[in-house]
């Protein structure tokens, strides 16, 4: 098919007329993979959640977190309550 039409361009427009059933060509395919990819790109596209980079069972894992357990019941002092810092913080 492409041939024949081609040498139709060329027998209407004279030796330009390959030039320009080349570029008309490439028109029409760009433009036809463009909506493809237009239509396709719609269909995927789900709405934005937010995933975690690491699995929940990442901290049982590590063998720091068992230091980390100690603290887990540290009490500010209530005498200093306005003045809250590191030093306050009894273990």
């Amino acid at each position: 098919m492409g041939p024949l039409v081609a040498a139709l361009f060329m027998w209407l427009l004279g030796t330009q007329g390959l030039f320009i059933f080349i570029m008309t060509t490439a028109f029409i395919f760009t433009g036809a993979l463009w909506h493809w990819y237009e239509r396709i790109r719609d269909m995927h596209q789900t709405h934005f959640m937010a995933v975690p980079r690491t699995t929940p069972l990442a901290p049982e894992l590590d063998p720091r977190s068992e230091e980390d357990e100690e603290y887990a019941g540290a009490t500010i002092d209530s005498d200093d309550a306005d003045n809250d810092t590191v030093q306050d913080i009894k273990i």
